[in-house]
């Protein structure tokens, strides 16, 4: 003998809500955390964006030369277009200015304040290039503080 439907049903202790209202739910429940989840990641990658030097990994070339800096005064870094100097530069500009030297670091420590001057051949090239890697985009100034020098780093430009 079977048992009918409807005995099967009545059986079931009920939670009280339909089943309409548990959907309901659970759709609310996956929007907050899908909501949640997108909010995370907005942060994540705000930190990405105003701390590039924590991301910064040098590439054999750019690790020789960070490190004869340890020893020479006067370095050059000559590459061809793309091969990341500016960027090399820029980290270097940046640890020295915050003390942030990472663990894998072996170049030159500063273990006092230090100030630092750009030369170049144009006065806009001289100001924006480096501004433009070490702070963020000149022309955008809601950008301050997504270039190597960490935004917290900043006091006021």
């Amino acid at each position: 003998m079977t048992k009918s439907g409807s005995a099967s049903a009545a059986s079931k202790p009920s939670s009280g809500l339909s089943s309409k209202s548990r959907a309901s739910q659970q759709a609310s429940h996956s929007r907050a955390a899908r909501k949640e989840y997108l909010s995370l990641l907005a942060e994540l990658d705000r930190r990405r964006r105003t701390n590039q030097l924590a991301a910064y990994r040098p590439y054999p070339r750019q690790a020789e030369f960070h490190a004869a800096g340890a020893t020479n005064r006067e370095r050059l870094f000559m590459a061809g277009n793309q091969l990341g100097k500016t960027r090399a530069g820029g980290a270097e500009w940046a640890m020295h200015l915050t003390g942030r030297y990472p663990d894998w670091w072996q170049g030159k420590v500063f273990d006092t304040a230090v100030r630092f001057w750009a030369a170049g051949v144009t006065g806009e090239g001289t100001r924006d290039n480096p501004q433009r890697i070490l702070l963020g985009p000149p022309q955008q100034p809601a950008a301050s503080g997504t270039g190597m020098i960490p935004a917290d780093a900043i006091v006021s430009t």
